[in-house]
């Protein structure tokens, strides 16, 4: 059986087996069984993502997290996936999506929206807990009177890994649901500014094509300003305004985070960005602009 997502213990938190993968090029991620079921909070059960370190080019399969060699009854009781495989003699393509639909996430924020990850301490053991606040381990003991870790699992703590469940095809858009803002669903949380729209005071994430520019030499900051127009309902202004919204972004963060990004600088060309943050507007000497303000890094991400 496969799993369309599993719960990092280097990270602390559920990501898919594509985020694996290219973290494990980056050095975020090192051990290819350092992960175990998010069916439940309960279940322990050690998985292993196939192709972990692999290019496309050197795999005939995407990545993929499974029970692999160490298959074992190890899944707790109310494991969804578990619950799902008893439950049904459908394909394990069927029975994926049927885990999809009941998907629940629980997105942990901080006033101002994503919050940077602490540094985690190194261990000699890659599977023991880390002393890291966003990774959260209790212990219980099972039936054997064996001691058993329990994780708090399908917490998404980054932008990233949240663009990457909303990009991976692994859950319905419409029934996979937020513990936190309101129940929102996915389709919900995302706003596409690539057609116009009317927008308000509310976090959301929103993304669309984009262009960046350097305003003045002398700032340390670049402008990055979404191509399509958009109003914003205001009661304090007489009517709605209009604007391409945008939001400064440090010079620093983008040489260091996005060097591909140079190329687009000053140029025609877009690129997609994704921004979670609360939409705004800002009276200027001619005009009022649509901005996100003051937008940490840990808040937006820039695709090719």
């Amino acid at each position: 059986m496969t799993y369309p997502t599993a719960f990092s213990i280097e990270l602390g938190e559920t990501i898919t087996a594509s985020l694996a993968n290219r973290l494990s090029f980056t050095g975020e991620l090192k051990d290819s069984r350092a992960f175990i079921c998010d069916g439940d909070d309960d279940c322990n059960a050690p998985l292993t993502c196939a192709n972990f370190k692999t290019t496309k080019n050197e795999r005939k399969n995407n990545p993929y997290f499974t029970e692999g060699a160490r298959k074992a009854n190890n899944h707790s009781e109310s494991c969804s996936y578990l619950v799902k495989k008893s439950n049904s003699s459908n394909t394990n393509k069927e029975t994926s999506s049927q885990v999809k639909q009941s998907k629940k996430l629980k997105l942990i924020l901080g006033k101002d929206g994503f919050k940077k990850p602490q540094p985690r301490k190194q261990t000699h053991n890659t599977l023991s807990p880390q002393s890291n606040s966003s990774l959260t381990a209790t212990y219980s003991v099972n039936s054997n009177g064996d001691k058993e870790r329990k994780y708090s699992k399908s917490h998404v703590k980054t932008l990233r890994t949240l663009v990457e469940v909303f990009q991976s095809g692994e859950y319905d858009l419409d029934n996979t649901k937020l513990e936190t803002l309101d129940s929102l669903s996915l389709n919900e949380l995302f706003h596409s500014l690539d057609t116009p729209s009317t927008l308000s005071y509310q976090f959301r994430v929103y993304f669309g094509q984009a262009k960046i520019f350097e305003k003045d030499p002398d700032k340390p900051y670049y402008i990055v300003e979404f191509t399509k127009a958009h109003n914003y309902s205001n009661p304090t202004e007489n009517g709605d305004i209009e604007d391409y919204p945008s939001f400064a972004v440090s010079k620093y963060q983008i040489h260091k985070n996005y060097p591909w990004s140079k190329q687009y600088i000053n140029s025609t060309d877009t690129f997609t960005c994704f921004v979670s943050w609360f939409p705004t507007t800002n009276k200027g000497k001619k005009k009022t602009f649509i901005n996100f303000e003051k937008v940490t890094p840990e808040n937006y991400l820039f695709q090719k």
